[in-house]
Parts: structure tokens; sequence; C-alpha cells
């Protein structure tokens, strides 16, 4: 009886360590000198009928040891440019570029952490309102048979960016803080394919404005879910569609300030060499 409860543990043991994280999810690291590479294209539609736009963004890492890599990419950010066309559509949020690190090293008992983060270089960025940023996060986890369950905690700092800005332009954005945190949970189907569910809070958000005068515009993007599949459908190559959402608190989404209720439908494709 012994011995068969200890093949069947290690069976199960083996079973929930041959599946590999996906290139979405917080913990996932590259192999020592292997390169990833991400491409992501959405769609969101804010809710009250205002309007439509697409987003872009291209990223990748480099492993620099089995739990260590470097993060470069390019970005646009869906909620400053929601933020901005609420209040100004002369004014777009730049494409900006950003170099960073994430850590994420394996420990024992199924536990995960991971540690990453970045700065956004807004020299060079794509048009007028050029800014910078700074963005870090931090998620711990938990494996339990195919699922990982974990929560993450994150802020981000964007700043100067009136540097670049006419002094004719009425309105424009001095900086901003985001604060935020939830939940993750990945279900592995198979080696091939797995399930991802994001729910995402902001605690807090702070916007300052130089609006003729410099006044602050305090709101919360109350919650976000993002559900998404990734398939592996070739050796270190995935492909990833996303649905998500993101809705307000009624009597702050009413302001001529601020972000809407927001759809968002996308797919990420990524290759691991």
């Amino acid at each position: 009886m012994k011995k068969i409860l200890f093949l069947t543990a290690t069976a199960l043991g083996i079973a929930s360590g041959a599946f590999a994280l996906n290139p979405t999810n917080s913990f996932y690291i590259p192999k020592k000198g292997n390169f990833l590479f991400r491409g992501d294209a959405s769609w969101q539609r804010i809710q009250d009928k205002t309007g439509t736009d697409t987003y872009t963004s291209i990223d990748g890492m480099y492993g620099l040891t089995n739990g260590v890599a470097l993060i470069a990419g390019v970005y646009e950010n869906p909620y400053l440019l929601n933020y901005v066309n609420s209040f100004a559509q002369s004014m777009k949020a730049s494409r900006i570029p950003e170099i960073g690190i994430r850590f994420a090293p394996t420990l024992d008992n199924g536990l995960r952490v991971a540690a990453e983060a970045a700065y956004g270089v807004g020299a060079y960025g794509s048009d007028t309102n050029k800014h910078d940023y700074i963005r870090t996060k931090l998620t711990a986890g938990v494996d339990i048979g195919h699922f990982i369950f974990g929560a993450f905690a994150d802020y981000t700092h964007y700043y100067r960016f009136a540097k670049n800005v006419p002094e004719y332009e009425w309105v424009n954005i001095h900086n901003a803080d985001f604060y935020g945190g939830g939940l993750i949970g990945t279900y592995t189907l198979n080696d091939k394919t797995s399930l991802d569910l994001t729910w995402r809070h902001t605690f807090k958000e702070q916007v300052d404005i130089r609006y003729r005068y410099r006044s602050r515009v305090k709101g919360n993007y109350k919650d976000a879910i993002k559900v998404s599949a990734t398939y592996e459908f070739r050796d270190g190559a995935y492909v990833t569609p996303y649905i998500g959402y993101d809705w307000m608190d009624k009597a702050y989404s009413r302001g001529r300030l601020g972000p809407r209720n927001t759809t968002t439908f996308g797919v990420n494709v990524a290759i691991e060499f």
C-alpha cells in the first residue's frame, strides 16, 4: 500500500512539474542564454460609445540566469490614452521604450515569487507629449496540482510630461501615479495549453494636470478582469488570445474627466529562441 501511495505521489509530482509556464505569466523567465520576443495587438471599445482605439506593443526578455532576465519593449499606455482623450483630444500618449529586469527564482514546496522593475525612456517617445515612467511589480504564488494561484501589487509613476509640450497647449498632464494589485490564476490543461485569469483593482489614481493652473484629478479605475488562453503551437512558439473588461464606479465614470468603462480584445504572440 505504501509503495502504491509513493508511486502515485511521484507520478502526480512529475505530472504537475512537467508543465511549463506560458510567456504571459508573471513568473515566466526564458532559459539562460535564450531570448523571448513578444508582439501584442488589441482593440478597445469605450462603453459609453465615445470611441474605440487600437494598441500595439513589442517586448522581449533575455535570460541572464534561470531566475533573472533583462526586459526591453516599446508600449502604448491605454490608461493614459483614455485619460488624455477624455479632456484633450489633441493630445496623444507616446509609444515609450522601456528597459528593466525580472527576478523569479525557483523556490521549494511549489512556492513562487517574481519581482520586476522597469524604466520608460520618454526621450525616445513618438510625439510631442513624451514622458518618462518608473514601474514596479511584486507577485507571489503557489502551485497546487495543475493550478497556480497568486497575488500581486504594482505601482507606476509617470512624469516629465511637460518637457516637450508647446506653451500654447491649454491643458496637459504633468505627472500621474497608479497604485494597484490583484489576483492571478493559471490552469494547465496539458503540456501545450493553459488558461489564465487576472483580476486587478486600482487602489489609487492621481493625475496632476496643468489646466491653465495646476489641479489634480483623483479617481479609481475600480476593477479590471482579463481572461486568456495560451497554446504552444510549436516548440517555444505561443499564441494567446484574450479578452478584458475594465469598469469604474458609477459616480466617477459620469464625470467629464477620467477614463470610461472599456472592453478589450487582443492577441499576444511569443517566441523563445
